[in-house]
């Protein structure tokens, strides 16, 4: 009897394990098509016209970028804004870009094989435009480099779905410096008074937007996980509940031994 009964404990935590598994592929769900995808949808709608209207101004938009140990990119101008989405019936990925260009090159002779790669390596990753000429000693070892730097940096602002946090990822690259920058919103914190801030901040008349933000930023994504955890446990505990009225024996005492009481 005592194998019989530890076979059925473990085909009925199984049986727990999986419906709660379900339970929370279908929160998750909801909370996808609830909370999420609509404000998805209203941040893609809201870009589309930021892009319309970005590209029919008249007024250039001035962005000087400075590279430690390059130089200075100096009055590039913002240009070709584009938003593009995965799908826009079901979005998970929304991607707002433009560029900052104007004519001209910055040259510049690095030394040192690692700075070089260094280098390489940063201006790879963040989609720079440019040539490099390397330099080699009788030994044909790497000495340095010459740079001729595009004056071209491309700015993208990525939104995705972070269905596991209930939240929304913003991820900004090559704003105000080379690199990437991302944070994490509420659903319900992307409203039109974000769009308006967002939209000043793209045309550089809002620069401290999302560095002002982030510690509150940072609270409401902490409530929305909070939240979100607390809802997923409580439709565990209903799930196992459920579960164990459905499967408790008619035996009595039978269900104590199964959970080891």
């Amino acid at each position: 009897m005592g194998s019989l009964d530890e076979s059925k404990k473990q085909l009925y935590q199984r049986q727990v394990v999986n419906r709660a598994a379900e339970n929370r592929t279908v929160h998750l769900d909801l909370v996808y098509r609830e909370r999420i995808l609509p404000r998805m949808k209203f941040i893609h709608a809201g870009l589309s016209k930021l892009c319309a209207d970005m590209n029919q101004s008249d007024s250039p938009i001035k962005v000087n970028y400075f590279i430690e140990g390059l130089g200075r990119l100096e009055n590039l101008v913002q240009s070709d804004y584009q938003v593009e989405a995965d799908n826009l019936i079901e979005i998970n990925e929304i991607t707002f870009k433009y560029h900052c260009f104007s004519e001209g090159e910055l040259n510049v002779y690095i030394e040192g094989k690692k700075n070089v790669d260094m280098y390489i390596e940063l201006l790879t990753e963040n989609k720079l435009r440019f040539k490099g000429t390397t330099s080699k000693n009788d030994s044909n070892f790497v000495t340095g480099a010459k740079f001729i730097i595009i004056r071209y940096v491309p700015v993208t602002f990525s939104f995705k779905v972070d269905i596991q946090n209930a939240s929304i990822e913003l991820c900004i690259r090559n704003y105000d410096t080379l690199g990437e920058a991302c944070m994490q919103f509420s659903p319900e914190s992307i409203t039109n008074e974000f769009m308006k801030n967002l939209t000043e901040y793209v045309a550089r008349k809002n620069r401290g937007f999302f560095s002002l933000d982030l510690p509150d930023i940072e609270r409401r994504r902490i409530r929305a996980k909070v939240l979100y955890e607390q809802q997923q446990r409580a439709a565990e505990l209903e799930a196992a509940d459920k579960m164990a009225t459905v499967n408790e024996p008619r035996k009595k005492g039978f269900f104590s031994r199964l959970i080891g009481g």
